[in-house]
């Protein structure tokens, strides 16, 4: 499990998992943008975190 660098406290993975979650509806605009802007297409989406 990954650790803050500044208070050494364990962080969580950004699921929905519980009432802290915070929805960020642009986020979720700009993956619609995302998707529709390459459907269809052959694309390659490497997850770098």
């Amino acid at each position: 499990m990954s650790h803050c660098p500044k208070c050494g406290s364990s962080m969580q993975i950004h699921l929905e998992v519980d009432r802290n979650f915070i929805r960020e509806r642009t986020g979720q605009e700009r993956f619609q943008e995302f998707l529709n802007q390459y459907h269809g297409k052959k694309l390659v989406v490497r997850n770098l975190a």
